[in-house]
Formats: C-alpha cells, sequence, structure tokens
C-alpha cells in the first residue's frame, strides 16, 4: 500500500497466495490504511514510540515492500528525518534472522531518527543491545487503547476489528487456558510417542535427528517437532517431522512433514526432486519471501477413529512420506544429504 492505493486494491492482491495468513496480511493492510488517512490515529501511534511531531512532515507510507537481500518489512514509513519500519505478528512468529536483516538495513538508513517497531498480539520478550536504531516492542493492545471515538470512522472499525480478533485484551488467563494447561503433559506424552517411533526410520533413511530436548523449543513457533539439517549447493535447510498448528487457516492441528527450502536455492536445479514430491501430492507454497515449502501434513483429527490405534496410524503416514524422501534421495546423489 502506498499513500494514494485503495484499501481494496491491495487486500485484493493477496487473494491466490496460497497459505498467507489472511488475517495477518488483512490487518496489516487495514492498519497502514488508517495510519494514511486519520492525521489524529497517526500521531497517537507514532506517540507510543518517538516524536508524534514527525506526522506533520507529510509521512509517506508503503506496506510490502521489498528489499533485495534484506526481505520485505510489512510497513514502511518515511517521512523528512525519520524512516520506521514495523513486522506485525498476530498468531505467527518472526522467521530465524527476519529482524536482525530489518535491523541492519536499518543501520545503514541515512534519516536522523531509525526506528523498528516489533508489533506483536502477545507479549515476546527480546533481547535486543543498544543501537542507533530505536527499537521498540509493542502489542496489538497498544494499538487498541490508542483509538477512541475522536478517531475516523474506518479507524474505529480497525479497534472493532481487532476485538472480534480478541486483540484488544490478551493479559488475563481464560479457562480455556487453565484446561489446556492440565492436560498439555499428556498431548506432549503422545507426541513424543509418535515422534519415538519414526525415528529409527527416519534416521535409517535420511540421518540423525534433532536432539530429543530440541521439540519443546519450537513450541513457540506452534510446532512441536524434530528436524534435520540438509546441504545443497552449501546452502542449508531443514525437515521437519512432528506436529504443526501455525497455519492461520487451518484450526485443526496437523502432523507430518514439512521440508523448508531457501528462496535463493535455484528452483530448476531442484525441479525434479520437487516434481517427484507433487507426483506424490506433496503441497507446495511460499509463505513468506525467504523461503518456500514442501509439506505432506494431514489434520490430527483424520486419524481419530475408535476403532483404530491412532499413533499406529500416524506413524504409518509419516513413514510413507519419510519412503517418498527416501526414493528421492537413493535417486539423486545430491539431493536430501546432509
Amino acid at each position: 500500500m502506498s499513500s494514494t492505493s485503495s484499501i481494496f486494491s491491495n487486500v485484493f492482491s493477496y487473494r491466490q497466495r496460497e497459505k498467507n495468513s489472511p488475517l495477518e496480511n488483512f490487518l496489516i493492510e487495514i492498519f497502514a490504511f488508517c495510519l494514511i488517512n486519520d492525521p489524529r490515529f497517526q500521531r497517537s501511534f507514532l506517540a507510543l514510540f518517538t516524536n508524534s511531531s514527525f506526522a506533520d512532515d507529510g509521512l509517506t507510507i508503503v506496506t510490502q515492500k521489498h528489499f533485495e537481500g534484506y526481505g520485505r518489512p510489512d510497513i514502511e514509513i518515511r517521512g523528512k528525518d525519520v524512516t520506521i519500519f514495523i513486522e506485525c505478528k498476530v498468531e505467527s512468529s518472526e522467521r530465524k534472522g527476519q529482524l536482525a536483516k530489518y535491523l541492519s538495513l536499518l543501520r545503514k538508513d541515512k534519516a536522523r531518527n531509525r526506528n523498528f517497531v516489533y508489533l506483536t498480539k502477545y507479549y515476546e520478550p527480546k533481547d535486543f543491545e543498544k543501537d542507533v536504531v530505536n527499537i521498540t516492542q509493542l502489542r496489538w493492545i497498544d494499538v487498541y487503547k490508542s483509538i477512541n471515538e475522536t478517531n475516523r470512522e474506518i479507524t474505529n472499525e480497525l479497534k472493532t476489528f481487532l476485538k472480534e480478533n480478541h486483540m484488544e485484551d490478551v493479559k488475563n488467563f481464560s479457562m480455556q487456558d487453565l484446561n489446556a494447561m492440565k492436560s498439555i503433559s499428556a498431548a506432549i506424552s503422545k507426541m513424543d510417542e509418535v515422534l519415538e517411533q519414526v525415528k529409527p526410520e527416519f534416521e535409517r533413511i535420511l540421518g540423525p535427528l534433532s536432539k530429543d530436548s530440541s521439540r519443546s523449543s519450537r513450541l513457540w513457533d506452534n510446532h512441536y517437532a524434530s528436524y534435520s539439517t540438509m546441504s545443497f549447493k552449501r546452502i542449508n535447510y531443514n525437515i521437519y517431522v512432528g506436529f504443526f498448528w501455525d497455519d492461520p487457516d487451518t484450526e485443526i492441528p496437523e502432523v507430518g512433514i514439512s521440508i523448508a527450502l531457501p528462496v535463493k536455492l535455484d528452483k530448476t536445479l531442484l525441479s525434479d526432486c520437487l516434481d517427484s514430491l507433487e507426483k506424490k501430492k506433496w503441497i507446495i507454497y511460499q509463505y513468506d519471501s525467504d523461503f518456500f515449502y514442501y509439506t505432506a501434513l494431514k489434520p490430527i483429527t483424520e486419524f481419530i477413529d475408535k476403532d483404530i490405534d491412532n499413533i499406529i496410524a500416524i506413524k504409518k503416514f509419516i513413514s510413507e512420506k519419510i519412503r517418498d524422501l527416501g526414493t528421492i534421495k537413493d535417486g539423486r546423489s545430491k539431493i536430501l544429504c546432509r
């Protein structure tokens, strides 16, 4: 979005980006549109982290601008002597190295006042060091509280939208949270049972998996998975096997295998491998500008049947997908190697 573009055109541009988060993308465009078209809101938002008088400089606000080698900050704001990058998250978290790239880009910027804002639904503690860039962590609840009846109608619609999506107050525990706490140990135990059962076959065909303790480190990213690091053309990438509930479009957690391939890998070099996976009904999608993914996932509900042992059924499904990868590895020595 630029200062002259329509919010509807920008939202519509996401229509065919398979597996992108509609909520996150729509919210970014609506939020930016309000900043552009409601000077009072623009000023109150700036006041959360910098001098609100920058609003008087005729700021330029754009979304999803690509910087070669650095990525695509969600929102970029520029003024006479100020540059601001805003990274917006709802349920997802940042990719590895994503924030560091944006900070590196801002350090090279010529504006005297350089700001990076990390805007999230939940509080996510980050250990940022002192920097020439002013770094601020905000939550959507801060945006919600900064909007009142004096703002324009579209901005108050944003406030309503935030409330409808439960971003107006996330600091209190709910009964749902308490019930989840009581059942989390049993759920993790069952997930561990599946992963332990598929581990020997995975390691025999594809090589060692990560330490068992690393599984819980992925919970913040809405995964519970083991991974194996592969290399192609001296570029590393990971194969994850486990449980995933990071897709905002899928309310039910999924189980299976996901391969994260860096975009900088020449896809033509991998075309035979990837075509083989597509023929085996693996799904490809590009979630962001840095990676595209091949996945073989099924909703866990597909395995819940009172007449079968669902852990055995899940193991069978994952084993089939491991063998898919083994077939490709055996036929192409440089693919799926460590």
